[in-house]
C-alpha cells in the first residue's frame, strides 16, 4: 500500500513510505516491520523535506530549567524511508550516541520520536544531545504530534529536556536537571 504524503506546499504530493517507531506503517504491503534505526547513517535517501525546528519547554519546565535550554533550535530533514536527521551547530553527540528518530505523515496529521523509551538517567541515551558551552549539555527525547499548515508544521512533544551542568565537586561528575512533561512545543519551518 503506498500513502499519499504532503510535505511541501498544498499543492505538490508525494509518494513516500514512512517508517514508523513500530514497524513499518506505509509502504509497499509486503514489507516487513522493523525496528527504528538512526536517521543520520550514509545510506539515508535524500530528503523530502528540511525543517528550521524550535523546541519550547513546557511552562513547568522553569524552574527545572536554565532560560538559554527552555528554546532550541535546530534543522530536521525528513526522508522518506521515515528517518529524521537532526542537525544544528551545537549538536555533538556522543560516540555510540547517534539520535534515532523517525515520523509518520498522514494527510495533515505529523508524528514523529526522538530516542527510544528508557530511564531518563540511563547512560543508554539516543535522543538530540545539545553543547550548549561551558560543560552544559541538553539532551532532548520524546514524542511528538501535530498538524501541517500550507507545509509547516506545529504541535506539542510530550518527553523530557534533562539539563546536564558540571560541578566543583570529585565525586560527581554532572548534576541533571530534568523535566518531563506533555506540553513542550515544537513547530518545523519548511526552508523554502
Amino acid at each position: 500500500m503506498t500513502r499519499r504524503a504532503q510535505i511541501g506546499s498544498r499543492h505538490s504530493t508525494r509518494f513516500i513510505t514512512i517508517l514508523g517507531f513500530l514497524g513499518v506503517i506505509g509502504g509497499c504491503a509486503d514489507s516487513n516491520p522493523v525496528g527504528p534505526t538512526q536517521a543520520s547513517s550514509p545510506t539515508s535517501p535524500p530528503p523530502l523535506g528540511v525543517y528550521t525546528t524550535t523546541f519550547a519547554a513546557s511552562p513547568a519546565c522553569a524552574s527545572a530549567l536554565p532560560l538559554a535550554a527552555r528554546e532550541r533550535t535546530y534543522t530536521a530533514a525528513l526522508h522518506s524511508d521515515g528517518g529524521i536527521e537532526w542537525t544544528g551547530p551545537t549538536l555533538n553527540p556522543p560516540s555510540s550516541h547517534r539520535p534515532i528518530s523517525s515520523g509518520t505523515l498522514s494527510g495533515d496529521a505529523f508524528s514523529f520520536s526522538i530516542d527510544i523509551e528508557r530511564d531518563p538517567q540511563s547512560d543508554d541515551f539516543h535522543g538530540l544531545w545539545d553543547e550548549m558551552g561551558g560543560g552544559t549539555f541538553l539532551n532532548i527525547s520524546g514524542n511528538g504530534s501535530g498538524t501541517v499548515d500550507h507545509g509547516d508544521i506545529f504541535g506539542l512533544f510530550s518527553g523530557v529536556l534533562a539539563f546536564y551542568e558540571p560541578v566543583q565537586n570529585p565525586n560527581v561528575l554532572v548534576i541533571g536537571h530534568y523535566c518531563t512533561a506533555a506540553d513542550h512545543r515544537f513547530r518545523l519551518i519548511k526552508k523554502r
